[in-house]
């Protein structure tokens, strides 16, 4: 679309100096008043010439104003998805550590029922408890690990998050200086 009104805006120009052009050829006679008269259609043309700057200015403006705003409206639309992810992240990250809780003390009453029972050990109980053990403590290791991810995760979030934060302050903050030179 601004194509197009550049384009008028030039066809316009030219149209307006081949006018003036063909009116300001010099002609066969010339007398005081046609002296004149070029001199007036000069005005006219420089006025006119003038005008479609300012007007082309203006236009130029407003497209350097609307390519800001697209680039706005972009910086939210992204800034929703990594909030969404962002939430999504803490709350797995929360379920992940109370789980881990939950296994760190079953361990731990674990650990203490052993030391219970090695007065009087069961060979079938210690075996049950050293598998559960085992897998309890393999469990704790993945949720570490799994934990340790999510923090990677949400850190590398709050960062992309803050950048275009950032971003739509400045785009807007461009904005409204152009605006206000107006």
């Amino acid at each position: 679309m601004w194509k197009a009104t550049l384009w008028m805006l030039l066809g316009a120009f030219c149209f307006l100096v081949a006018g003036s052009a063909a009116r300001a050829q010099p002609a066969p006679q010339s007398s005081p008043s046609s002296a004149g008269t070029l001199e007036q259609e000069v005005a006219k043309l420089d006025r006119s010439v003038q005008e479609l700057v300012a007007l082309l200015r203006e236009y130029l403006a407003h497209q350097d104003v609307d390519l800001l705003l697209k680039r706005v409206e972009l910086g939210l639309q992204k800034m929703g998805p990594l909030n969404q992810e962002l939430t999504s992240l803490q709350a797995r990250q929360s379920a992940d550590e109370e789980q881990l809780g939950q296994l760190q003390s079953a361990l731990t009453a674990l650990q203490a029922r052993e030391l219970q029972s090695e007065a009087s050990p069961d060979p079938q109980v210690t075996t049950d408890d050293a598998t559960r053990k085992i897998q309890m403590e393999a469990e704790i290791k993945r949720l570490k690990r799994r934990i340790a991810e999510t923090e990677q995760r949400i850190s590398e979030d709050e960062n992309e998050l803050t950048e275009e934060q950032r971003n739509v302050q400045q785009w807007e903050s461009v904005i409204d200086k152009r605006l206000g030179q107006r």
